[in-house]
């Protein structure tokens, strides 16, 4: 495996980056310039020392106030070792094995390309740019993530899915449900543990404020429940098997209108007139279980795409679907067909009444969990 260090990212606007270079380099100072395109290089190897802190080991401290983009920075960071398309205007600068690469990433008629800059007074990596590879991180399988941390708190518990080496404590409790599978979560004595804080938040916010308000301490008049997913899974998946189906290497794939044909299917579907609106509760739990469950597709990779087309299939039958009215019963019926076609093909494996194994596919959930649920 080739050592790749990470010395600068540019955001064009990300988050709480607006314009904004990041140094995570002690030998160098990296400056882009996006008004000609330029890197400016300020070599710092006068003043440093080689395997200071250990051979190897070039540490970065990424200090701030809570909310300013330490935790966003890192995710993005993270993504660019799983290989997920890059689809925000960012420059990505780092080593690998001792040459340097610069890849710009920006938006041609609403879509993500790549060019690779030169770097001055340093030795550049001659890189070609494959067509069907240029929205990813070309070292992606040189990175390494090592995910350690003592907090614990839903999203510590969740982020343990994030893949990489993750030594956290949400993770090893996580890991203590056979095969990690979210759905074997209910029972888990560390959800129901979050639950209960949850319910003690709850029944403060309901019944607190006589208790609040005598320290001249403005109550809430409404607090908003939303159950924690990515709104955007299913577009992801979309994108995912649009990019895929498409071999040619000429390929131009506008990611904007895969992005509006995902959200249109996915409202028809649901029976929903804007997917990103308020919802009923119910309907906002229904919608949350379908895309945990796409976000579940990306964990079993050799299988990913494969889930997503099986699913799709399934999605297509119309008439399954007609009669219903709501997202709620949607995903019922969704799920019920999922959990048919597991007992089918367990019924087929388990008489070898099949003639090709690949005749045969499951998927990697358990639907029964859900079903039970709603």
């Amino acid at each position: 495996m080739s050592k790749i260090i990470i010395h600068y990212i540019w955001f064009e606007n990300y988050c709480n980056f607006n314009n904004t270079g990041l140094n995570l380099s002690s030998k160098y100072i990296f400056i882009y310039n996006p008004n000609d395109n330029t890197i400016i290089v300020k070599d710092k190897s006068k003043n440093f020392i080689d395997d200071f802190f250990g051979k190897n080991i070039a540490l970065t401290a990424i200090v701030g106030q809570n909310g300013v983009g330490k935790t966003s920075l890192l995710r993005f960071i993270q993504s660019l070792r799983s290989g997920d398309l890059i689809q925000i205007p960012c420059l990505i600068i780092c080593e690998c094995d001792g040459a340097f690469w610069a890849g710009r990433y920006y938006f041609d008629s609403n879509q993500i390309k790549r060019e690779n800059l030169r770097i001055p007074d340093l030795p550049n990596i001659s890189m070609d740019i494959k067509q069907n590879e240029i929205q990813r991180f070309p070292f992606c399988e040189s990175v390494r993530f090592i995910y350690l941390t003592e907090m614990f708190n839903t999203w510590q518990y969740v982020a343990s899915l994030a893949g990489g080496d993750d030594i956290s404590i949400a993770s090893i409790l996580y890991n203590q449900t056979e095969f990690g599978e979210e759905e074997k979560h209910i029972n888990n004595p560390v959800v129901k543990y979050i639950h209960r804080i949850n319910d003690w938040q709850l029944a403060f916010l309901s019944n607190g404020r006589q208790f609040v308000e005598q320290f001249n301490i403005k109550y809430p008049s409404h607090v908003f429940i939303s159950p924690s997913y990515d709104r955007d899974a299913f577009v992801n998946l979309y994108i995912r098997i649009k990019n895929h189906d498409d071999t040619s290497e000429e390929s131009t794939i506008d990611v904007s209108i895969f992005k509006e044909e995902a959200r249109k299917y996915l409202c028809s579907f649901l029976h929903e007139t804007d997917y990103d609106g308020l919802h009923s509760i119910k309907d906002e739990y229904a919608i949350a279980i379908l895309m945990n469950i796409i976000s579940s597709f990306h964990y079993v990779l050799s299988m990913s795409t494969d889930q997503g087309k099986q699913l799709f299939k399934i999605m297509n039958q119309k008439a399954i679907f007609q009669e219903y009215t709501c997202a709620w019963d949607v995903v019922y019926k969704l799920l019920l067909k999922i959990k048919q076609n597991n007992d089918y093909c367990d019924y087929l494996l388990n008489n070898r009444s099949f003639k090709d194994i690949d005749d045969i596919f499951q998927f990697s959930i358990d639907a029964d969990a859900y079903i039970e649920f709603m």
